[in-house]
């Protein structure tokens, strides 16, 4: 549904480009503001029972490391499991951010590239719109 949406917004528009470049400043800016909220978070919570998560900079790493997909195993091994509750956020909040940054952001990104790959060989198939500049002159 959401891919339908930005879809029809992006091709709708004359100006793909530009539309395109103002998207993917509001999904940085969205992203950069989730990941440093889930990194305070972790940060804060997890830091006393996680090797990974003792500073705000290996718990910025250990986040980038589960966005491309690495470590995972060892994230959720390393744990410690004296504290039910503190197991149970560990296991909800690591999920959560796999599954919104990996699963949502990232296939927004290349939702948002294909889109731009087929409007441009749709151009070099049909040729390129005129400019504003060309159609003045003819």
């Amino acid at each position: 549904m959401r891919f339908d949406i930005i879809q029809v917004c992006i091709s709708i528009l004359p100006y793909n480009s530009l539309i395109i470049l103002l998207i993917l400043i509001i999904i940085f800016q969205m992203h950069t503001f989730l990941d440093s909220g889930f990194c305070f978070c972790g940060w804060v919570v997890l830091g006393p029972y996680h090797f990974k998560f003792r500073t705000i900079s290996r718990t910025s790493e250990c986040l980038f490391a589960l966005m491309n997909g690495d470590d995972l195993f060892a994230t959720f091994a390393i744990t410690d499991t004296n504290s039910l509750l503190i197991w149970w956020f560990s296991r909800l909040y690591l999920y959560g951010f796999i599954l919104l940054f990996i699963y949502v952001v990232l296939s927004l990104f290349i939702a948002i590239i294909m889109d731009s790959y087929e409007t441009i060989k749709e151009y070099y198939q049909n040729g390129f719109p005129l400019s504003d500049l060309q159609k003045f002159i003819s």
